[in-house]
C-alpha cells in the first residue's frame, strides 16, 4: 500500500475508533497521538498521506485504533500477507 492510501485507510480507522480527526481543533488527532505514542505531528503527516509510521510505531498505532497488528503490517508492507499467513 503506497503513503497516500495508507493515509487513507488509517484515516478511516481513526474515525470508525471514534477519533474526531477531522476538525482543525476537534482533538483527534492529538488524541490518537497520545494514545499511540507517535507525536502529533507525526500523526498529522500520517493521516495526510505524507509519511509512513516506523515498523517500530505501527503496533502501538495498531493498538489505538483497535486493528490487528498483522493487518497494520501487512498495510503498511512490512511483511506481506502471505507472510502472515503461513
Amino acid at each position: 500500500m503506497r503513503t497516500a492510501e495508507f493515509g487513507t485507510w488509517i484515516s478511516a480507522l481513526a474515525r470508525a475508533a471514534g477519533y474526531d480527526i477531522d476538525g482543525p481543533r476537534s482533538g483527534g488527532k492529538k488524541e490518537l497521538a497520545e494514545a499511540s505514542g507517535i507525536s502529533q505531528s507525526s500523526i498529522g503527516r500520517i493521516l495526510a498521506g505524507k509519511i509512513m509510521p516506523s515498523p517500530y510505531s505501527l503496533e502501538d498505532l495498531a493498538l489505538a485504533l483497535n486493528v490487528p497488528v498483522l493487518d497494520m503490517l501487512v498495510a503498511a508492507e512490512v511483511i506481506s500477507r502471505k507472510a502472515a499467513t503461513s
